[in-house]
């Protein structure tokens, strides 16, 4: 796994596998349990401002979605097409001017007295549910 600095010699291209990072153990955490789950292909983009990247991804059609308690269920929505999710720090969660940045917030179903994650399981969690999603699309197109 290699990690890029997100600049204009590492543009963000529209349709490529990426996962963009801040600062921390824990993103790069995330980032690889994307590779472990089958995402053999992602790029790693470590971002220095992750509002910023936001904006980046945006204007090159990519839906961001923050990942968060209090959003819609991640299974209720559409997945597809280029897709980022953006998973907050540890104890503090995604910060609100990010959820206000992102085009929505989703949240994975949990059950009995646990309600939340660590950073980097959430993360990996969320990226299956995209992979799971995409497998699914491709099998119904191929049945169809």
């Amino acid at each position: 796994m290699k990690a890029y600095k997100q600049d204009s010699a590492t543009p963000i291209r529209r349709g490529k596998s990426v996962a963009v990072v801040g600062g921390g153990n824990v993103a790069m955490d995330a980032a690889r349990c994307a590779l472990r789950l089958g995402a053999e292909h992602v790029r790693i983009v470590r971002a220095v401002n992750v509002n910023d990247a936001i904006r980046t991804l945006k204007t090159r059609g990519v839906w961001v979605y923050a990942l968060d308690a209090s959003g819609n269920d991640i299974y209720s929505e559409n997945l597809g097409g280029a897709l980022a999710l953006v998973v907050g720090a540890e104890g503090k969660g995604v910060s609100r001017l990010t959820k206000e940045l992102c085009d929505g917030v989703l949240s994975l179903p949990m059950r009995g007295k646990i309600n939340s994650l660590n950073a980097s399981v959430a993360a990996a969690l969320g990226i299956y549910c995209k992979i799971s999603y995409d497998a699914a699309v491709k099998r119904n197109n191929k049945q169809a």
